[in-house]
């Protein structure tokens, strides 16, 4: 994965999402009725990543005239693939990062990413534990140090500072390391990945981190929970222990586990 955009130096932010650009997603019924359009779409759950983006915007009182490109669902996705377009990236997978600015200026970031299976993006259950450890499996930690919650924990938005100190402390030094790290508050509740949402079992039912612990509701997080995959709950570092196996989700490579260390 990509860089993620980083604030000005004077303090500025702008809103944004990644999603993944996807061919195979035009022949996927899912992802057609999950994202609110008449016809197929090559962008994984459009609908829901246009909701995060206004309901930052929305949050961050972001003038009408600005949040009108969100609101025209068919607008922001003509603007993504015009994006795609310009890239030269139309015939792979991508990662795009459309960034709203408050004063307007939008522009989308494409980069290409490995290709992943339909089912990884929308699996029928989340996946359970193999059976034994790979060499291709994800390592999951729990950051070393609390988080506290902000407007900028719960919206998207490229004020990342907080999420890069918790990649730093845990040695994650590059977006191809299989490896996420888990924030968490000064409650010792699990907030979220660094780029993820994150399920954990609880009394056999996944459950992912309630919004009031101030992570952010993800898209792949608000699918799971509309299609009964998982349900919202308090997730406390305790629950996260060594050796077991969570899931974690984003809207770039779908959703897929790991395992605590």
């Amino acid at each position: 994965m990509g860089s993620t955009p980083a604030p000005s130096t004077d303090g500025e932010f702008a809103v944004f999402t990644s999603l993944r650009y996807d061919p195979q997603l035009l022949t996927c019924a899912a992802n057609t009725a999950a994202s609110s359009l008449s016809a197929p779409t090559p962008f994984y759950l459009l609908s829901h990543h246009r909701d995060r983006m206004l309901s930052a915007a929305e949050h961050f009182s972001y003038p009408p005239t600005t949040t009108a490109l969100l609101r025209d669902l068919s607008t922001f996705a003509q603007r993504l693939n015009q994006a795609v377009d310009v890239s030269g990236h139309a015939l792979i997978d991508g990662q795009l990062k459309p960034i709203l600015a408050c004063e307007g200026a939008f522009t989308v970031e494409v980069t290409p990413v490995p290709a992943v299976p339909i089912e990884q993006l929308f699996p029928n259950a989340l996946p359970s534990a193999p059976a034994s450890r790979g060499p291709e499996d994800w390592t999951i930690v729990l950051d070393e140090a609390p988080t506290a919650p902000s407007d900028f924990t719960s919206y998207k938005t490229t004020a990342r500072k907080m999420y890069d100190d918790a990649r730093m402390r845990a040695w994650i030094q590059s977006f191809k390391e299989r490896k996420e790290v888990l924030l968490w508050n000064e409650k010792h509740e699990i907030m979220e990945g660094s780029l993820t949402s994150v399920f954990v079992l609880k009394g056999g039912q996944w459950v992912t981190a309630a919004v009031g612990s101030g992570g952010q509701r993800g898209t792949t997080r608000r699918w799971a929970l509309e299609n009964g995959l998982a349900r919202e709950g308090a997730i406390v570092t305790g629950d996260v222990k060594k050796g077991s196996w969570v899931v974690v989700s984003n809207g770039v490579q779908g959703i897929w586990g790991g395992w605590v260390a």
